[in-house]
């Protein structure tokens, strides 16, 4: 409520968006409370539904229902109202997860469209400022309930009753961390290539470094990191003290350490009949629908193993799996390797690899099969 009465003073005009999780009966008549507010205010308002339901990982779920609509708005910024409680909260609560700088950050003032501009405001300076304002809002009782909820009522209340201004210097620290985190993870980044992480350049790095390059890489390769747990994390690091194996990292992904390079490799692609689409790491485009899949066990071309025609061309085996075989009745193509069949049916097939270059230099591959 501060937040829209603020940007509205400001004359920015902001459009309104309130989202309903759904998860109260009473929640229905706030939304409505929320309209009214912003209709008095003459700005745009829009609500959304966000239909979920209690269990397991409720704050989790409600999370990432949030992140997509923010998603799928198509708007520069969004702002959001989190202030410096909030902001001591999540520190405290990453703090007893074992968290490293990065959580121990908390939220950024910006992070991509998301903005947070009250973040280094205090709640009790908010509502003092509603207050004055004549500005009414509703409390959401489960603000009060959770882990987050007793953290917010018992243990910072506490901590500032033994030193007041607690939550002011935990919100601080935050803030330092972030700055020392955007160096070491600069650092880290710098040991990443466009196919992995060398071993060698890994190894000689510090600890605090070779996490967050690990922690980068699958990143870089999954899109994001929010299923990456500390366990996972820890496997994977533990995977750098010996001479080669994976850590299995859900959902069909994995971390492979081969050939002194540790590589982030997707589920393995499924056959499929395509004209024009993607498989696995390649986008395909052919005059005619063609069969594509992976290499057999055993399967031979022109006489000799598919295996070690891959192994001449240095194709790491880890990445084997990606390199798909085009076919079309009696004729099979493996791009950049080899090619079996008799007069061309006249078919053209062009392939652009994504995958960094990993495979084969990255292509692309065009032929008449």
């Amino acid at each position: 409520m501060v937040l829209m009465h603020l940007c509205a003073k400001a004359g920015l005009n902001p459009d309104v968006v309130c989202l309903d999780h759904g998860l109260r009966p009473e929640s229905a008549d706030e939304v409505r409370w929320v309209r009214q507010a912003a209709q008095d205010l003459g700005l745009p308002y829009f609500t959304r539904q966000l239909h979920l339901s209690p269990g397991s990982a409720l704050a989790a779920r409600a999370r990432m229902a949030r992140t997509k609509v923010w998603n799928e708005l198509h708007v520069d910024h969004v702002l959001l109202a989190h202030h410096q409680n909030d902001q001591a909260e999540t520190v405290l609560d990453r703090l007893t997860r074992g968290a490293g700088a990065r959580g121990l950050s908390g939220m950024a003032l910006r992070s991509g469209r998301l903005v947070r501009p009250l973040l280094q405001e205090s709640r009790l300076e908010l509502e003092d400022w509603a207050n004055r304002q004549g500005i009414a809002w509703v409390e959401d009782p489960s603000n009060t309930k959770g882990t987050r909820g007793w953290m917010r009522h018992r243990v910072l209340p506490l901590l500032e009753e033994r030193r007041p201004g607690s939550t002011a210097c935990i919100a601080r620290s935050a803030t330092h961390l972030a700055q020392d985190e955007a160096v070491l993870s600069g650092l880290a980044a710098d040991l990443i290539d466009t196919q992995g992480i060398a071993l060698d350049r890994l190894r000689a790095a510090a600890p605090s470094l070779q996490r967050r390059a690990v922690a980068q890489l699958l990143e870089r390769e999954r899109g994001d990191r929010q299923q990456l747990s500390a366990r996972l994390l820890d496997l994977s690091l533990n995977l750098l003290d010996s001479k080669g194996g994976a850590v299995e990292l859900g959902g069909g992904w994995r971390l492979i350490l081969h050939a002194e390079r540790v590589y982030c490799l997707p589920p393995k692609p499924l056959p499929a009949e395509l004209q024009q689409g993607v498989w696995g790491p390649w986008r395909l485009v052919a005059s005619q629908t063609v069969g594509v899949r992976s290499v057999e066990p055993g399967e031979r071309m022109n006489g000799r193993r598919v295996v070690d025609l891959m192994r001449e061309v240095a194709l790491p085996s880890p990445l084997r799996a990606y390199l798909p075989i085009i076919h079309l009745g009696p004729q099979r193509w493996l791009p950049g390797v080899s090619f079996q069949g008799e007069a061309p049916l006249g078919v053209h097939v062009k392939l652009e690899d994504h995958s960094g270059g990993r495979l084969l230099g990255g292509g692309p591959f065009q032929r008449l099969i």
